[in-house]
């Protein structure tokens, strides 16, 4: 991943993504500049799209240990499910 540069102070770095659940079941994605401490959000979840995203992770996990398989029922539901998730997902 190539570095960014902070906004705030013009610090170089790498960016370290975290999660904190936000109350109601969402989250909130986001980064911080080491240096100044701001806080850049990437994204904000709903819990639906906690769920759906959960579920995409368990679904990207079967298709990953099946590689030489016809995971073709598989890989639409992963399509169906990221079609489902845009709605639920802002800032990405």
């Amino acid at each position: 991943m190539k570095p960014v540069h902070c906004d705030q102070c013009g610090h170089t770095f790498q960016i370290e993504v975290k999660d904190r659940p936000l109350r109601g079941g969402g989250k909130e994605r986001f980064f911080r500049c080491p240096q100044c401490k701001h806080k850049y959000i990437a994204a904000i979840f709903t819990p639906l799209g906690v769920k759906l995203a959960q579920e995409i992770q368990q679904v990207e996990a079967q298709i990953n240990q099946q590689p030489d398989s016809d995971n073709t029922t598989l890989r639409e539901r992963l399509v169906e499910l990221r079609t489902k998730l845009r709605p639920e997902v802002s800032g990405a």
